[in-house]
């Protein structure tokens, strides 16, 4: 049975390490300069080791409290300090504190965007250094575990997102009736069909109810008599903000695989289509009205080819047993076996896809 898919988004909690603007006021980095000049004044050439590494452990603290701009400006000067100490125990604990505050930025900046692989990595880089700073002594064992228990928490959101979209998307993609389009090449359009299908599944939804419309995505990537180019669909999708979509020649079946489990569709250039009808798009098939749920379907495209989108697979991802894909010419879902779909792209290792 294939895996149906529910659209689920990423709820943002707050955590407790979310960086504020630095306050110009009362408690601001303008007094702790003050402080921090007044100190750097009155200690001598051979300030103790200790005393850095108080100020470094407060400079911590800034971290869990969420002033992770503060907390990076404190340790760049607790640094510039302990080089003309010549400290290199507090410079280095310094420049990792500097390094663990510029990750969990980026840990939630990259959250903010929703891009969840980079969440995951800084999220990591975060809780891998403060764990070198705490076997270091560097820092209060509480914050630090504090910190550790955060970017972990940032990490598990991050990977559920990444999962949650894995099981959305691909197998939700809205199927487009080519022969519905309002343009006169609409038979010959299935490639606008098929990166309009993509487009919706990311929730991009560009207006193509008018001809002059449909022809601006068309312009440019489709040639009379050779029909859409791979390369300029992929193009034009990074334009609509698909920004991953790449196009390959030689593509395999282990990479639509891949796509499909970020949740994404694939396009995929055929020379025919054979398979069981499984669904149809809204209004029932435009060509095939005749057509039912169940019937097999068979039509040849050579020489010309033509683009259908694999929405979803069916048993073990190592080795698929069928696929779903989406017929823009049908304008219906289709079953195809691995065998068949490898038949209708000319063989696993030679596939025209648009992977992500």
């Amino acid at each position: 049975m294939a895996r149906r898919r529910q659209q689920r988004s990423l709820q943002k909690q707050p955590v407790t390490t979310t960086e504020k603007p630095a306050n110009r006021s009362f408690g601001s980095n303008q007094q702790r300069l003050s402080t921090t000049s007044e100190r750097q004044q009155t200690e001598k050439e051979s300030a103790p080791t200790t005393n850095a590494l108080a100020d470094l452990i407060s400079t911590f603290h800034l971290i869990v409290e969420g002033n992770l701009a503060d907390a990076r400006y404190e340790a760049h000067l607790i640094a510039e300090q302990g080089r003309r100490n010549g400290d290199q125990e507090a410079i280095d604990i310094a420049g990792k504190i500097w390094t663990a505050s510029d990750s969990l930025s980026k840990t939630q900046a990259a959250l903010h965007d929703d891009k969840y692989d980079q969440v995951k990595t800084f999220a990591q880089k975060t809780a891998d250094i403060t764990r070198q700073l705490q076997s270091m002594r560097g820092v209060n064992s509480n914050d630090a575990d504090r910190i550790i228990k955060a970017s972990g928490g940032f990490w598990t959101m991050a990977d559920k997102a990444e999962k949650d979209n894995a099981n959305t998307g691909a197998a939700d993609t809205p199927i487009v009736d080519q022969h519905r389009l309002n343009h006169e090449n609409r038979g010959v359009f299935c490639g606008i069909a098929a990166m309009l299908m993509v487009l919706k599944a990311n929730g991009k939804d560009p207006p193509a109810e008018t001809r002059a419309q449909v022809q601006q995505m068309a312009e440019g990537i489709y040639y009379s008599g050779s029909g859409t180019d791979g390369s300029g669909m992929a193009h034009r999708l990074r334009e609509y903000g698909v920004t991953n979509a790449q196009f390959t020649p030689k593509g395999k079946v282990s990479q639509a695989v891949v796509t499909l489990d970020k949740g994404q569709p694939v396009p995929l250039g055929v020379l025919h289509v054979e398979g069981t009808v499984v669904e149809f798009g809204s209004g029932g098939s435009k060509r095939y009205p005749h057509r039912r749920v169940g019937d097999q379907h068979y039509r040849d495209f050579r020489p010309s080819g033509h683009w259908v989108v694999i929405v979803d697979y069916e048993g073990d991802r190592e080795n698929p047993s069928s696929f779903l894909v989406n017929d823009p010419d049908l304008g219906g879902k289709l079953r195809i076996s691995r065998r068949a779909i490898e038949s209708m792209a000319t063989g696993d290792g030679n596939m025209f896809l648009v992977t992500q």
